[in-house]
Protein backbone atom coordinates (compact mmCIF):
# COMPACT_ATOMS: atom_id res chain seq x y z
CA UNK A 1 0.00 0.00 0.00
CA UNK A 2 1.44 3.05 -0.77
CA UNK A 3 0.18 6.82 0.21
CA UNK A 4 -1.96 9.29 -1.31
CA UNK A 5 -0.25 12.05 -3.30
CA UNK A 6 -1.60 15.07 -1.72
CA UNK A 7 -1.88 14.57 2.12
CA UNK A 8 -4.62 16.63 3.10
CA UNK A 9 -7.00 15.31 0.31
CA UNK A 10 -8.02 11.82 2.09
CA UNK A 11 -11.03 9.87 1.17
CA UNK A 12 -12.98 11.00 4.20
CA UNK A 13 -16.34 13.62 5.26
CA UNK A 14 -16.24 17.15 4.57
CA UNK A 15 -15.40 17.96 8.38
CA UNK A 16 -12.19 19.07 9.33
CA UNK A 17 -9.92 18.38 12.57
CA UNK A 18 -11.89 20.16 15.36
CA UNK A 19 -9.71 22.25 17.80
CA UNK A 20 -9.36 22.94 21.54
CA UNK A 21 -7.63 25.21 23.63
CA UNK A 22 -7.37 23.34 26.71
CA UNK A 23 -7.25 25.45 30.45
CA UNK A 24 -5.07 23.99 32.85
CA UNK A 25 -6.79 21.26 34.65
CA UNK A 26 -9.55 20.75 32.29
CA UNK A 27 -10.66 16.63 31.73
CA UNK A 28 -11.99 16.42 28.11
CA UNK A 29 -15.56 14.17 27.98
CA UNK A 30 -15.00 11.79 24.62
CA UNK A 31 -18.26 11.25 22.64
CA UNK A 32 -16.31 8.31 20.67
CA UNK A 33 -14.61 5.10 21.91
CA UNK A 34 -12.54 3.56 19.73
CA UNK A 35 -9.86 0.68 20.20
CA UNK A 36 -7.25 3.31 20.49
CA UNK A 37 -6.27 6.50 20.19
CA UNK A 38 -3.01 7.49 18.66
CA UNK A 39 -1.13 10.61 20.82
CA UNK A 40 0.97 12.86 19.12
CA UNK A 41 2.80 15.79 21.01
CA UNK A 42 3.66 18.40 18.66
CA UNK A 43 5.24 21.92 19.61
CA UNK A 44 6.98 24.21 16.19
CA UNK A 45 6.51 21.11 13.91
CA UNK A 46 5.42 23.01 11.23
CA UNK A 47 7.69 21.63 8.45
CA UNK A 48 6.88 17.41 9.60
CA UNK A 49 3.20 17.27 11.21
CA UNK A 50 1.34 17.39 7.56
CA UNK A 51 3.35 14.34 6.80
CA UNK A 52 3.27 13.00 10.12
CA UNK A 53 -1.27 13.38 10.41
CA UNK A 54 -1.15 12.20 7.00
CA UNK A 55 0.41 8.70 7.55
CA UNK A 56 -1.31 7.97 10.50
CA UNK A 57 -4.58 8.40 8.50
CA UNK A 58 -3.99 6.22 6.22
CA UNK A 59 -3.45 3.53 8.19
CA UNK A 60 -5.33 0.16 6.92
CA UNK A 61 -6.54 -0.28 10.11
CA UNK A 62 -8.84 2.63 10.75
CA UNK A 63 -10.21 2.65 14.09
CA UNK A 64 -8.84 5.05 16.25
CA UNK A 65 -8.87 8.77 17.07
CA UNK A 66 -5.65 10.78 16.60
CA UNK A 67 -4.92 13.57 18.66
CA UNK A 68 -2.49 15.90 18.00
CA UNK A 69 -1.75 17.60 21.64
CA UNK A 70 0.24 21.09 20.60
CA UNK A 71 2.28 22.11 23.44
CA UNK A 72 3.46 25.55 22.85
CA UNK A 73 3.79 26.14 19.84
CA UNK A 74 5.11 29.71 18.16
CA UNK A 75 4.71 28.49 14.60
CA UNK A 76 1.77 27.36 12.27
CA UNK A 77 1.85 23.77 13.78
CA UNK A 78 -2.06 24.10 15.14
CA UNK A 79 -2.99 25.65 12.00
CA UNK A 80 -1.87 23.07 9.63
CA UNK A 81 -3.20 20.20 11.68
CA UNK A 82 -6.74 21.71 11.19
CA UNK A 83 -6.53 21.66 7.52
CA UNK A 84 -6.62 18.12 7.51
CA UNK A 85 -10.62 16.77 6.91
CA UNK A 86 -11.28 13.80 8.69
CA UNK A 87 -13.72 13.00 11.65
CA UNK A 88 -11.29 11.19 13.95
CA UNK A 89 -8.54 13.74 14.40
CA UNK A 90 -8.63 16.25 16.97
CA UNK A 91 -6.22 19.42 17.75
CA UNK A 92 -6.03 20.06 21.28
CA UNK A 93 -3.72 23.31 22.35
CA UNK A 94 -2.30 22.21 25.49
CA UNK A 95 0.18 25.37 25.94
CA UNK A 96 3.64 24.77 27.56
CA UNK A 97 3.32 21.58 29.00
CA UNK A 98 5.97 20.04 27.63
CA UNK A 99 6.20 16.24 26.30
CA UNK A 100 5.61 14.77 29.31
CA UNK A 101 2.58 16.94 30.09
CA UNK A 102 0.47 16.35 26.77
CA UNK A 103 1.75 12.63 27.36
CA UNK A 104 -0.31 12.99 30.68
CA UNK A 105 -3.25 14.48 28.96
CA UNK A 106 -3.30 11.89 27.50
CA UNK A 107 -3.45 9.28 29.62
CA UNK A 108 -6.41 11.01 32.09
CA UNK A 109 -8.45 11.91 28.93
CA UNK A 110 -8.79 9.38 25.94
CA UNK A 111 -11.22 6.75 26.23
CA UNK A 112 -9.84 4.38 24.31
CA UNK A 113 -8.11 1.46 26.60
CA UNK A 114 -4.61 1.51 24.10
CA UNK A 115 -2.79 4.52 23.30
CA UNK A 116 -0.26 4.23 20.37
CA UNK A 117 2.58 6.89 20.49
CA UNK A 118 3.34 9.13 17.90
CA UNK A 119 5.89 11.62 16.81
CA UNK A 120 5.43 15.14 14.97
CA UNK A 121 8.43 14.55 12.39
CA UNK A 122 8.33 10.79 11.92
CA UNK A 123 6.00 8.89 10.00
CA UNK A 124 4.06 5.23 9.96
CA UNK A 125 4.66 2.20 7.75
CA UNK A 126 0.78 1.55 6.40
CA UNK A 127 0.13 -1.61 7.90
CA UNK A 128 2.15 -0.55 11.67
CA UNK A 129 -1.34 -0.01 13.90
CA UNK A 130 -2.66 -3.32 12.38
CA UNK A 131 0.07 -5.59 12.77
CA UNK A 132 0.27 -3.93 16.58
CA UNK A 133 -3.48 -4.60 17.54
CA UNK A 134 -3.08 -7.94 15.82
CA UNK A 135 -0.29 -8.87 18.57
CA UNK A 136 -2.64 -7.75 21.01
CA UNK A 137 -5.68 -9.56 20.54
CA UNK A 138 -3.19 -12.65 20.28
CA UNK A 139 -1.75 -11.52 23.54
CA UNK A 140 -4.45 -10.13 26.15
CA UNK A 141 -2.02 -10.52 29.19
CA UNK A 142 0.58 -7.77 27.47
CA UNK A 143 0.47 -4.31 28.13
CA UNK A 144 3.25 -2.89 25.88
CA UNK A 145 4.17 -3.33 22.45
CA UNK A 146 6.73 -1.83 20.27
CA UNK A 147 8.31 -2.13 16.87
CA UNK A 148 11.76 -2.06 14.86
CA UNK A 149 12.08 1.37 13.17
CA UNK A 150 13.72 2.61 9.94
CA UNK A 151 15.54 6.01 9.79
CA UNK A 152 14.91 8.89 7.50
CA UNK A 153 17.74 10.95 7.07
CA UNK A 154 18.05 14.75 5.88
CA UNK A 155 18.58 13.60 2.07
CA UNK A 156 15.42 11.49 1.70
CA UNK A 157 17.09 8.40 1.63
CA UNK A 158 15.75 5.72 4.09
CA UNK A 159 17.74 2.49 5.74
CA UNK A 160 16.46 -0.49 7.69
CA UNK A 161 17.68 -0.76 10.97
CA UNK A 162 18.92 -4.25 11.25
CA UNK A 163 17.36 -6.33 14.31
CA UNK A 164 19.89 -7.43 16.83
CA UNK A 165 16.81 -10.21 17.99
CA UNK A 166 13.64 -11.72 17.33
CA UNK A 167 10.49 -10.85 17.79
CA UNK A 168 10.16 -11.62 21.54
CA UNK A 169 8.42 -10.66 25.00
CA UNK A 170 10.20 -7.69 26.97
CA UNK A 171 10.57 -6.91 30.46
CA UNK A 172 12.29 -4.70 32.56
CA UNK A 173 15.75 -6.17 32.61
CA UNK A 174 15.36 -6.02 28.50
CA UNK A 175 14.34 -2.46 28.70
CA UNK A 176 17.04 -1.91 31.12
CA UNK A 177 19.99 -3.62 29.25
CA UNK A 178 18.79 -3.03 25.68
CA UNK A 179 15.58 -3.19 23.57
CA UNK A 180 15.11 -3.11 19.81
CA UNK A 181 11.86 -1.16 19.86
CA UNK A 182 11.37 2.80 19.11
CA UNK A 183 10.11 4.77 21.98
CA UNK A 184 7.29 6.54 18.94
CA UNK A 185 6.17 3.22 17.91
CA UNK A 186 4.66 1.94 21.19
CA UNK A 187 0.81 1.21 21.98
CA UNK A 188 -0.07 0.51 25.64
CA UNK A 189 -2.43 -0.44 27.73
CA UNK A 190 -3.83 2.79 29.01
CA UNK A 191 -5.34 1.73 31.91
CA UNK A 192 -2.27 0.47 33.24
CA UNK A 193 -0.61 3.67 32.60
CA UNK A 194 -3.25 5.43 34.82
CA UNK A 195 -2.84 2.38 37.56
CA UNK A 196 1.06 3.71 37.66
CA UNK A 197 0.05 7.40 38.04
CA UNK A 198 1.28 7.98 34.88
CA UNK A 199 4.37 9.71 33.61
CA UNK A 200 7.17 10.39 36.04
CA UNK A 201 7.55 14.00 36.78
CA UNK A 202 11.07 13.82 37.76
CA UNK A 203 11.95 13.57 33.91
CA UNK A 204 11.00 16.20 31.23
CA UNK A 205 12.08 13.81 28.37
CA UNK A 206 11.71 10.48 26.74
CA UNK A 207 8.99 7.73 27.66
CA UNK A 208 11.71 5.06 29.41
CA UNK A 209 10.28 6.36 32.75
CA UNK A 210 7.21 5.11 31.79
CA UNK A 211 7.81 2.26 29.90
CA UNK A 212 9.64 0.65 33.17
CA UNK A 213 6.19 1.40 35.47
CA UNK A 214 4.30 -0.13 32.99
CA UNK A 215 6.54 -3.17 32.70
CA UNK A 216 6.30 -3.39 36.60
CA UNK A 217 2.71 -4.73 35.48
CA UNK A 218 2.83 -6.43 32.94
CA UNK A 219 4.29 -8.38 29.85
CA UNK A 220 5.49 -6.32 26.40
CA UNK A 221 6.32 -7.35 23.46
CA UNK A 222 8.70 -5.56 20.73
CA UNK A 223 8.18 -6.75 16.71
CA UNK A 224 11.04 -7.06 15.01
CA UNK A 225 9.63 -5.83 11.67
CA UNK A 226 10.58 -1.88 10.91
CA UNK A 227 7.05 -0.69 11.11
CA UNK A 228 8.47 3.54 12.20
CA UNK A 229 9.77 5.37 10.09
CA UNK A 230 12.44 7.92 12.45
CA UNK A 231 13.18 11.08 11.16
CA UNK A 232 16.99 12.02 12.12
CA UNK A 233 18.11 15.48 11.84
CA UNK A 234 20.59 17.53 14.38
CA UNK A 235 17.63 18.66 16.46
CA UNK A 236 16.20 15.14 17.32
CA UNK A 237 15.43 14.80 21.19
CA UNK A 238 17.90 11.16 21.05
CA UNK A 239 20.79 13.40 19.80
CA UNK A 240 20.26 16.44 22.65
CA UNK A 241 22.72 15.19 25.49
CA UNK A 242 19.98 15.77 28.45
CA UNK A 243 17.86 12.81 26.46
CA UNK A 244 20.80 10.49 28.00
CA UNK A 245 21.33 11.99 30.96
CA UNK A 246 17.58 11.18 31.42
CA UNK A 247 18.11 7.44 30.30
CA UNK A 248 20.37 7.02 32.57
CA UNK A 249 18.66 8.63 35.51
CA UNK A 250 15.39 6.41 34.90
CA UNK A 251 17.79 3.46 35.03
CA UNK A 252 18.92 4.27 38.18
CA UNK A 253 16.01 4.43 39.34
CA UNK A 254 13.91 2.28 37.84
CA UNK A 255 16.89 -0.73 37.20
CA UNK A 256 19.80 0.41 39.25
CA UNK A 257 21.59 -3.13 39.32
CA UNK A 258 21.46 -2.79 35.63
CA UNK A 259 23.51 0.24 35.70
CA UNK A 260 27.08 -1.18 36.56
CA UNK A 261 26.96 -2.52 32.76
CA UNK A 262 25.53 0.86 31.01
CA UNK A 263 28.53 2.96 28.77
CA UNK A 264 29.60 5.25 30.84
CA UNK A 265 29.18 8.32 29.24
CA UNK A 266 27.68 9.16 25.53
CA UNK A 267 29.72 7.79 22.85
CA UNK A 268 31.56 10.74 20.63
CA UNK A 269 29.88 10.40 17.18
CA UNK A 270 29.14 13.67 15.30
CA UNK A 271 25.81 13.44 13.55
CA UNK A 272 27.03 14.55 9.89
CA UNK A 273 29.83 11.98 10.06
CA UNK A 274 26.85 8.97 10.82
CA UNK A 275 25.21 10.81 7.51
CA UNK A 276 27.59 10.82 5.45
CA UNK A 277 28.55 7.11 6.29
CA UNK A 278 24.98 6.41 4.82
CA UNK A 279 24.33 8.48 1.87
CA UNK A 280 27.76 6.51 0.86
CA UNK A 281 25.59 3.45 1.16
CA UNK A 282 22.69 4.98 -0.52
CA UNK A 283 25.62 6.16 -3.11
CA UNK A 284 24.46 9.65 -3.06
CA UNK A 285 27.91 11.43 -3.90
CA UNK A 286 26.42 15.10 -3.65
CA UNK A 287 24.74 13.67 -0.28
CA UNK A 288 28.16 12.81 0.93
CA UNK A 289 30.24 16.26 0.01
CA UNK A 290 27.53 18.03 1.87
CA UNK A 291 27.48 16.53 5.04
CA UNK A 292 31.53 16.36 4.42
CA UNK A 293 31.62 20.52 4.40
CA UNK A 294 29.40 20.39 7.53
CA UNK A 295 32.52 18.30 9.29
CA UNK A 296 34.90 20.58 7.58
CA UNK A 297 32.71 23.83 9.91
CA UNK A 298 33.33 21.65 12.77
CA UNK A 299 37.21 21.32 12.35
CA UNK A 300 37.07 17.59 11.53
CA UNK A 301 39.06 18.20 7.60
CA UNK A 302 41.02 14.94 7.95
CA UNK A 303 37.43 12.92 8.07
CA UNK A 304 35.94 14.51 5.67
CA UNK A 305 38.71 14.86 3.10
CA UNK A 306 38.39 10.86 3.51
CA UNK A 307 34.69 10.66 3.32
CA UNK A 308 35.06 12.91 0.07
CA UNK A 309 37.70 10.96 -1.17
CA UNK A 310 35.04 7.57 -1.15
CA UNK A 311 32.42 9.65 -2.78
CA UNK A 312 34.03 10.39 -5.70
CA UNK A 313 34.93 7.16 -6.66
CA UNK A 314 31.33 6.36 -6.98
CA UNK A 315 29.75 3.07 -6.24
CA UNK A 316 33.15 1.68 -5.92
CA UNK A 317 33.94 3.46 -3.30
CA UNK A 318 30.94 2.96 -1.32
CA UNK A 319 31.73 -0.68 -1.64
CA UNK A 320 35.12 -0.05 -0.58
CA UNK A 321 34.37 1.63 2.33
CA UNK A 322 31.36 -0.44 4.15
CA UNK A 323 33.69 -3.52 3.12
CA UNK A 324 36.60 -1.82 5.46
CA UNK A 325 33.72 -1.61 8.25
CA UNK A 326 31.53 -4.01 7.31
CA UNK A 327 31.22 -5.08 11.10
CA UNK A 328 30.13 -1.49 11.95
CA UNK A 329 26.75 -1.02 9.88
CA UNK A 330 23.48 -1.77 11.01
CA UNK A 331 21.42 -0.11 8.30
CA UNK A 332 20.54 -1.73 5.05
CA UNK A 333 19.44 1.12 2.41
CA UNK A 334 16.12 0.68 1.19
CA UNK A 335 14.88 2.25 -2.23
CA UNK A 336 12.15 0.87 -2.35
CA UNK A 337 10.51 2.35 1.32
CA UNK A 338 11.97 6.16 -0.17
CA UNK A 339 9.39 4.73 -3.14
CA UNK A 340 6.40 4.21 -0.69
CA UNK A 341 7.06 7.48 0.93
CA UNK A 342 7.75 9.17 -1.45
CA UNK A 343 4.76 11.30 -2.24
CA UNK A 344 4.47 12.37 1.63
CA UNK A 345 7.87 13.63 1.42
CA UNK A 346 7.44 15.44 -1.90
CA UNK A 347 4.27 16.96 -0.71
CA UNK A 348 6.22 17.81 2.36
CA UNK A 349 8.97 19.92 0.28
CA UNK A 350 6.30 21.08 -2.27
CA UNK A 351 4.91 23.12 1.25
CA UNK A 352 8.07 24.34 2.74
CA UNK A 353 9.60 25.82 -0.50
CA UNK A 354 5.93 27.23 -0.78
CA UNK A 355 5.84 28.69 2.67
CA UNK A 356 9.42 29.62 2.63
CA UNK A 357 8.78 31.78 -0.60
CA UNK A 358 5.83 33.63 1.10
CA UNK A 359 8.10 34.46 4.43
CA UNK A 360 11.07 36.25 1.36
CA UNK A 361 7.25 37.87 0.01
CA UNK A 362 6.76 39.26 3.17
CA UNK A 363 9.75 39.94 4.53
CA UNK A 364 9.95 42.59 1.62
CA UNK A 365 6.80 44.17 2.03
CA UNK A 366 7.82 44.70 5.55
CA UNK A 367 10.86 46.36 4.88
Amino acid sequence: MGFAVDPRRLPVDERRGSSLIVPAGFKYRMHSHPFLTVILPARNAEATISSAIASTLNQTYRDFDLWVLENGSSDRTAEIARGFSDPRLKIFELGAVGFQGALQFAIENASSEWLARMDADDLMFPDRLKIQVDMIRQRPDIVLVGTSWAILTPFAHIFERLAGSPSREVNTEILAKGRNFADPSVIFRRRTALEVGGVDSEFTTGDVPLWFRILERGKGWEIAEPLHLYRIHAQSMCHQDNFYVQGVSARAKYAPHYLKNWPQGRQPSDFWYSIAVLELQAGDSDAVRQAARLLDGKGLRRTARRLRWFSYLGKVGSRAYHYRNRNLSRYRHRPEWERLFAPLLEAEQKSSTMQTSLDMIHAAVDR
